[in-house]
């Protein structure tokens, strides 16, 4: 020891020798519930993410149902994008 004390030296070096196999020994139990902590944060995120992609996909299929009922409530009109319908030419042969 670095200074003389009323305690005996084997007793001040196993005191000494204890707290400093202490964190040595520990390491492992240390280890484990870092991965612990680890594993449980990324289920958590799993978890997180599968909650917001089933919201998303929700509301995918709202717009899907609200854009097919439209399409069915509307009025049967040719659209833009279709030809309109070619009149029947009448027949002059006939009286």
């Amino acid at each position: 020891m670095a200074f003389p004390t009323a305690v005996d030296s084997q007793i001040t070096d196993a005191v000494v020798a204890t707290t400093t196999v202490g964190p040595a020994a520990a390491a492992p139990h240390v280890a484990s519930a870092s991965l612990q902590q680890v594993w449980a944060h990324a289920m958590g995120l799993q978890m997180q993410n599968a909650a917001a992609r089933q919201q998303q996909t929700h509301l995918v299929a709202e717009a899907v149902l609200g854009a097919g009922v439209q399409a069915l409530r509307a009025p049967s009109e040719p659209s833009a994008s279709e030809p309109a319908p070619r009149p029947r030419p009448d027949k002059k042969g006939k009286s």
